[in-house]
């Protein structure tokens, strides 16, 4: 046949039809599997968000666990070193009391060491003493040469209150010289004056 015959044009056109709908159908049942498919995809993307999204609020609460058991820990330590301190402290005030007066064997051994050493060597006296500290031994000394020119002068420890300043500073020398060489001549063994 003549492909320009009315024949042929009707069943090509036919044919031309029954391929363009079943272009229009595959075209159709494509486009709905790819949405079938796309909703699929969506429905596990959000499954595992879901399970991402429960891990991270079970992982939140037992970070706020953790948290809540750090921070009684903290306070527990804070009060324990808030008891230490007042512990510490009253033991520190107890052992000031404990320190303040000198004993008679610290004594001795101050007195020994300040016939060995001299009375400026406060360092080597309290390493002798080995209880006090070399600012102690100098107070002690001081205190010790007041005693010493007190008992010495009869107790009278108003004698320079009317001396000038010239007749003030001879007396100190002479006081001085008195101590030192009362320190010379006071035997290794001193009784401790009484106050």
């Amino acid at each position: 046949q003549d492909a320009n015959s009315p024949s042929a044009t009707s069943a090509s056109r036919s044919n031309n039809g029954a391929s363009s709908s079943d272009v229009t159908s595959n075209a159709g049942s494509s486009s709905g599997s790819g949405w079938e498919a796309e909703r699929e995809e969506d429905e596990e993307s959000k499954k595992v968000l879901r399970r991402e999204n429960s891990e991270l609020k079970k992982r939140l609460r037992d970070s706020e666990d953790e948290l809540e058991r750090l921070r009684d820990v903290v306070s527990n330590i804070v009060e324990s070193q808030k008891k230490q301190k007042v512990e510490d402290t009253s033991e520190e005030e107890a052992e000031k009391q404990g320190k303040r007066y000198w004993k008679d064997d610290e004594h001795e051994r101050f007195l020994e060491a300040l016939n060995r050493y001299g009375p400026k060597a406060v360092k080597a006296i309290s390493d002798y003493v080995e209880t006090r500290t070399p600012v102690q031994v100098r107070t002690h000394a001081q205190k010790y040469y007041q005693r010493l020119a007190r008992l010495s002068t009869g107790g009278n420890g108003d004698q320079c209150s009317s001396a000038s300043t010239d007749d003030r500073r001879s007396q100190h020398s002479d006081t001085t010289e008195e101590k030192e060489d009362a320190l010379e001549a006071t035997p290794a063994k001193v009784a401790r004056p009484t106050l």
